[in-house]
């Protein structure tokens, strides 16, 4: 293969990797107030985090529908109160996630974390890098 031709398939390879990497993961804050999780309801992209934050009390953040579901604490289940300001967790798998505080519950202090699966790289910009190398646009 002469040179040119060497460059072209390197730069090719080069574009589809940068385009196939997916954005830097996101934080996503939500505020405990009183005996509700502020925005009680989130969409988030998987391997977004979710922060949690303590304003007064004493709660927890227990993932599950309430305190006695049989998962209820499986994913996570923090404290949040003064000696434990934030809580933190990094979502890996998808779906809706509900969560609560296992004190609080009987008073609606619950939430749901949607998470979204991975983007994909969209048909149109593959047409458009298979367009800078003489082939045809999607």
């Amino acid at each position: 293969m002469r040179r040119p031709v060497l460059v072209l398939h390197a730069t090719f390879a080069l574009l589809v990797l940068l385009v196939a990497i997916p954005a830097s993961a996101a934080v996503h804050d939500v505020q405990q107030q009183g005996f509700v999780f502020n925005p009680s309801e989130i969409t988030i992209d998987k391997g977004d985090t979710v922060r949690w934050h303590w304003n007064d009390g004493i709660h927890t953040v227990t993932n599950g529908v309430n305190p006695n579901s049989p998962d209820a604490g499986a994913l996570f289940d923090a404290p949040l109160d003064n000696g434990n300001a934030t809580f933190e967790y990094t979502f890996t798998i998808t779906g809706t996630i509900p969560y609560h505080c296992r004190f609080h519950f009987g008073l609606g202090m619950t939430g749901t974390v949607t998470v979204n699966n991975d983007v994909p790289v969209k048909a149109s910009t593959w047409g458009r890098i298979k367009a800078l190398y003489g082939g045809e646009a999607d």
